[in-house]
């Protein structure tokens, strides 16, 4: 069975208690569809989870944004200071890191490469 996760939004606890439940659920396949960071706590623990668990991972919005401050500059006033802020406090490095590792932006892109 495979898991489909988006959105998770630097909420390490949602992230792993939904991680968990598929687990139990039987599934042994995970597809992370972005924004894995942006206003959460604990935008570098939800990236660290994403790269254990899942074998399909592509970029959101918010995870483009923490490499490219034009993308952030896109979201409104209030999501900008809400989203990024909190990244700059949990180990920011490291998610950016682990994001600007050649993430496909687009799923299609994801499963043509076989990355």
């Amino acid at each position: 069975m495979i898991a489909v996760f988006s959105d998770v939004h630097g909420n390490a606890h949602a992230l792993e208690a939904v991680l968990n439940d598929a687990r139990s659920a039987g599934a042994r396949d995970f597809y992370s569809l972005g924004d894995v960071v942006g206003y959460g706590a604990h935008p570098a623990r939800c990236v660290e989870l994403v790269e254990e668990t899942a074998s399909v991972k592509v970029f959101g919005n918010h995870d483009a944004a923490v490499l490219n401050p034009a993308v952030a500059r896109q979201f409104r006033a209030h999501a900008r200071t809400v989203s990024f802020r909190r990244v700059e406090y949990d180990h920011a490095s490291a998610a950016r890191d682990i994001l600007a590792a050649g993430l496909p932006h687009r799923l299609a892109d994801r499963l043509e490469s076989g990355r």
